[in-house]
């Protein structure tokens, strides 16, 4: 199941340096994070444990990204969540 706006909201958009991911979770279970640049090069994959079921606060430095744009990709049991971002000076 793909799910978009429905559990996750990323600000600010563009960013120059942090992204808030903020969303939620409807069941527990382990979740991983990914980054794909626009010519679809991995840029971040970041394994996570067990999360409860509830809300999620993550915050991503991307400041070290090259200017552009970029998709992220939150995958977890219930589905996953997909939206992209700009990285800008």
């Amino acid at each position: 199941t793909v799910h978009r706006d429905e559990y996750f909201s990323l600000f600010p958009n563009p960013s120059p340096g942090q992204i808030q991911l903020v969303g939620y979770f409807p069941i527990k279970g382990s979740y991983y994070i990914q980054v794909l640049s626009a010519d679809g090069r991995r840029v971040l994959e970041e394994f996570k444990g067990q999360a409860d079921q509830g809300e999620f606060y993550k915050t991503l430095d991307v400041s070290q990204y090259s200017n552009g744009s970029y998709t992220i990709k939150v995958f977890h049991p219930a589905g996953f969540w997909t939206s992209s971002f700009v990285k800008v000076d």
